[in-house]
């Protein structure tokens, strides 16, 4: 953009930010003037506007700009009106009508392409130098608020001042009819955050509707809602990588040095963007990304636009600062956390923090530090995780100073070179632990403390003896023994513990972590010494273990390789040592399961069975050594789940019944000896037959059959350990699926008792841990779960009761953590259950405001996740079920709402929308109140969506005239036209 250009675009803004129009009225008429102008637009829209003249003479004390608003508005809804094609060709206007509709100064309006709080955006042609541009409208009603108009200037302005390759260039400003705008250059592409949502729709499978199987954690909606559509759904226009890998990762480390880049052109401007986000970051066709929307941008050598306290933002990607109001601290650092926390929800496809609503609470805390990339990404270079995790620290001081050091430092990941960001270190850990955890619960404090102090005494001895066995290599092995013991009781064995410590989920990953840092510095510092080979693949199992407990797959199967390549030169020098062959079976074995974890089936199938063959040789040479029976069955469980995975149910269950043999063997003789039997072999078995129960989804009875072997099995734990929170979850969770079984069989007394039973052990671990929200959740489900028994069994009252006390504690879920997007659509599940029993008691005014709970809760969660595929099928089932409601109770004009918005939720599905025409014209056959929608209006609305289907790929089925739903209108000649025009093509 040349000088000039700028010049003239500065002029235009040092213009009045306030219209003529407005002069001279006070605060509260241009508050009520605001109010009337929107229900005009709203009345406009819908199609059934009041004459400019009533709406003046109702409120003569605002004529004048009344006058001129309303000419304005009409004129700019008949514009909008135009793009879609909808008008009959008969009504068609005459080109220069049209083209003159269709201008805004300088530009012509071809279509709409997005809209925000700050504007719409419109792809338009500027006629003098014939250029297609992206044209930003101020909306209408926001010239009524100064700070409004300040904000758009501001955005145009920053925007302006800026001239960089990766940020959209402003080419002019101006005002025309009352409208605010600014022309920017178009870019043909993708906002990032739809392309994130693609490919989160793309990973996520679809999730069940029902309690049944191995889960228990899912709510079961009702059935009665339309049926599914069969439509494809539409890809990205990008030919980028579209799965997370190795090509992903780079991809997006080019697109981070670019935001980069472009973000410390504007910071050695004096410009902080104050919103990076990755729906203002657009990717081309050409894989190149622009900044976009400068908004909230602040000029250093400006005043500010904000209020004092007032928050400013989308909080997901808010700096704590910022989030804080804390205006004096944001400055070019803000936009690198905002940076950070977009490339950390591209690398792994999860919001870092939950919520995107401004609010003047932080999205994190220092409590509440972000689950690691790696973990949700394994394969994610550890050098990138490291630069992520830097850029959005939440201590401002610990992030990059500049931008343009975040893009050096991708840079230095793309190119393999070390970067400056470092990991942090036991002691960083440690510290910031002691930070975010002042208060724990005291029993995991304790857990914390007494863990702490060992490892440290652990490594400190490690250290001490690490120096002696520098100097005198022939102590080496009994130093290894002596720290690998330490370690192993206060790492790995201690942290199995804490897992039954409730709240101490975190403590536990701290302390893997520690334990794991510990043995990567051994096998380090060891090398290849010949003395130690054998600790040395022992410890390179733990290793992997422990990188596989972490979710670290790539990491874990390295190390796992690397034991069973030590292990092998072992057995192959020393064939006659069995502890050799031993420890390789179960070094294959836990690859095996690894690989299945990641997918790589056809690796994991090959280790499995090279561990099955081997140990069954081991057992066939010492027939009494349970220990090996209980590894080899251990080896089939695995077997027989990735065999389930791979669709070979026959093959699965053959191999889970050869686990079972085994364990049960072992659980008599346990028996025998002394009377109580294993525990966790008892555990096992009863894990074993769960597993065995879920592979008979299609016979019921026979599921239902190993489902009560399983509670059997895990009773006796529970009996020998009855202390055990972890025996009694286990307990709970297999007498829920039970009683699914139960139900699919049709015995819904049995199911009713079998989830009370499950209550009743939830409820005494709530008791004992009362803050754990594992264990509420758990409790919320599953009187769930009865509640739809007791509606089957046409119990409406005790079914009610279940419903509420799933409420209350779903209510105090999503209290703790409102974005907590599972529990709030979980919410919307339950009052959509408690809706259909209302409708069942003939209580249909109740009903109707309970399935408007529903979409309530379910909307939240859709609209936060919107890639989520079950969240926007549960938020269509409530809004059809609260539609059927309404035109019961004669109230057909919120039963079109209903329906209008389900329509909005399917606007590319053909079958969706023939079901929400059908429910609008269903609404034209109510006699309607005054003021409500006529027949006629209905009709054309039923019209309207049918057109739209067919424009969707719908050919109408050749009985639609005669579906009672289209009784009223079959008549129509406009309906008649539109079959007519169907059967034809």
């Amino acid at each position: 953009m040349s000088m000039r250009d700028a010049s003239h675009i500065d002029d235009r803004l040092s213009q009045s930010v306030e219209p003529s129009a407005l002069a001279g009225l006070s605060r509260a008429q241009k508050e009520r003037l605001s109010s009337i102008l929107d229900d005009y637009l709203r009345a406009l829209e819908n199609g059934f506007p009041p004459s400019p003249e009533e709406v003046i003479a109702a409120h003569p004390d605002l004529a004048a700009p009344l006058e001129s608003y309303l000419a304005s508005l009409a004129e700019l809804h008949d514009v909008a009106a135009t793009f879609g094609g909808n008008l009959p060709q008969s009504e068609q206007p005459q080109q220069e009508a049209e083209d003159s509709e269709r201008r805004l100064g300088d530009f012509e309006l071809l279509r709409e392409v997005g809209r925000g709080g700050m504007g719409v955006v419109y792809e338009a042609r500027q006629i003098s130098l014939g250029r297609r541009v992206a044209l930003k409208v101020l909306p209408f009603a926001a010239v009524l608020d100064r700070r409004q108009i300040a904000r758009f200037k501001n955005e145009a302005q920053a925007a302006a001042q800026l001239h960089h390759p990766n940020i959209v260039p402003v080419f002019a400003v101006g005002v025309e009819r009352g409208v605010h705008y600014y022309a920017m250059q178009f870019i043909d592409g993708q906002p990032l955050d739809e392309a994130i949502a693609d490919m989160r729709r793309q990973r996520d499978p679809s999730a069940r509707t029902e309690t049944g199987g191995t889960t228990t954690t899912q709510n079961a909606l009702d059935d009665e809602t339309e049926s599914p559509s069969d439509a494809p759904r539409h890809g990205t226009r990008s030919g980028k990588p579209r799965t997370p890998g190795p090509e992903y990762f780079r991809e997006v480390i080019r697109l981070g040095i670019q935001a980069a880049e472009a973000l410390h052109a504007a910071h050695s401007d004096g410009i902080v963007h104050r919103d990076v986000k990755p729906s203002n970051l657009l990717l081309d066709a050409e894989g190149k990304l622009w900044i976009t929307d400068f908004g909230l941008a602040r000029c250093q050598t400006d005043a500010a636009l904000t209020q004092t306290g007032d928050i400013v933002g989308t909080r997901q990607y808010m700096s704590p600062e910022q989030a804080l109001g804390q205006h004096a601290l944001v400055d070019q650092r803000t936009d690198i956390y905002s940076l950070g926390v977009t490339l950390y929800e591209m690398l792994t496809l999860r919001p870092a923090a939950d919520g995107t609503s401004t609010t003047t609470q932080p999205a994190r805390s220092p409590r509440h530090e972000p689950v690691r990339p790696r973990t949700l990404q394994p394969q994610l270079p550890a050098d990138l995780e490291t630069v992520v995790l830097k850029a959005m620290a939440y201590e401002r001081d610990e992030r990059y100073l500049t931008a343009q050091l975040l893009a050096d430092d991708l840079q230095r990941v793309l190119e393999g070179q070390p970067t400056v960001a470092r990991p942090p270190t036991l002691v960083d850990r440690l510290s910031k632990y002691a930070r975010r955890h002042r208060r724990v619960v005291a029993a995991a404090a304790a857990a914390c403390l007494a863990a702490i102090i060992a490892l440290s005494a652990g490594i400190l001895l490690v250290n001490r003896e690490r120096t002696k066995a520098e100097q005198s290599f022939a102590r080496a092995e009994d130093y290894f023994k002596q720290a690998q013991g330490t370690v192993d009781k206060f790492g790995s064995q201690f942290a199995g513990r804490l897992a039954e410590v409730p709240g101490a989920e975190s403590v536990r990953r701290e302390l893997l972590a520690d334990t794991l840092e510990y043995y990567e510095t051994f096998v380090e510092q060891a090398g290849d010494d010949p003395a130690l080979r054998a600790e040395l693949a022992t410890t390179q199992g733990k290793i992997g273990a422990l990188n596989d407990q972490l979710g670290l797959r790539d990491e874990a199967i390295d190390a796992h390789r690397k034991a069973i390549a030590m292990l092998e030169g072992l057995v192959a020098a020393q064939p006659e040592v069995d502890d050799y062959r031993r420890r390789l079976a179960v070094c294959r074995n836990n690859l095996g399961l690894t690989l299945s974890r990641a997918g790589r089936f056809e690796e994991a199938l090959d280790q499995l069975q090279q561990a099955i063959a081997a140990q069954q040789q081991l057992v066939s040479e010492q027939a009494q050594a349970d220990g090996l029976h209980s590894e080899l069955a251990v080896s089939f469980v695995n077997l027989g789940d990735l065999q389930r995975q791979q669709g070979a149910d026959d093959a699965a269950e053959a191999s889970l019944r050869e686990a079972i043999r085994l364990q049960e063997q072992l659980a008599e003789t346990a028996r025998r000896g002394d009377g109580t039997g294993n525990v966790e072999w008892l555990r096992n078995l009863a894990a074993t037959y769960n597993q065995l129960a879920a592979l008979a989804g299609q016979d019921p009875a026979d599921a239902v059959g190993w489902y009560e072997k399983a509670v059997a099995y895990q009773r006796q734990a529970l009996e020998a350990q009855p202390e055990g929170l972890r025996h009694k979850s286990d307990l709970a969770t297999w007498l829920n699926n039970l009683a699914a079984a139960r139900a699919r069989t049709g015995d819904l007394e049995k199911a009713a008792a079998t989830y009370s039973e499950a209550i009743d052990l939830q409820q005494d671990l709530l008791r004992i841990a009362p803050l754990d929200r594992a264990y509420r959740r758990d409790l919320a489900v599953s009187y769930n779960n009865l509640g739809l028994a007791h509606t089957r069994l046409r119990d409406p009252e005790n079914a009610q009761r279940c419903f509420r006390n799933a409420l209350g504690f779903h209510r105090q879920l999503v209290a703790e953590r409102p974005l907590d997007l599972d529990v709030q659509s979980s919410l919307g599940g339950v009052y959509n259950n408690l809706g259909i029993v209302l409708e069942q008691t003939g209580q249909d005014t109740e009903a109707a405001e309970a399935y408007a709970e529903a979409i309530a809760h379910q909307r939240i969660a859709q609209e936060n996740a919107p890639g989520v595929p079950r969240y926007r099928e549960f938020l269509s089932k409530h809004y059809f079920n609260r539609g059927r409601v309404l035109r019961r109770l004669d109230r057909p004009d919120e039963a079109v709402e209903a329906a209008m918005a389900r329509k909005r939720l399917w606007p590319d599905e053909p079958q969706r929308l023939l079901s929400v025409a059908e429910e609008i014209a269903l609404c034209g056959a109510k006699t309607p109140s005054e003021g409500q929608l006529t027949a006629e209006q209905c009709t054309q609305l039923a019209l309207a969506t049918l057109r739209a289907a067919v424009a969707a790929g719908l050919s109408l089925p050749e009985d639609l005239a005669r579906r009672e739903a289209f009784a009223n209108i079959k008549e129509h000649p406009d309906f008649a036209e539109l079959v007519s025009d169907s059967q034809q093509q």
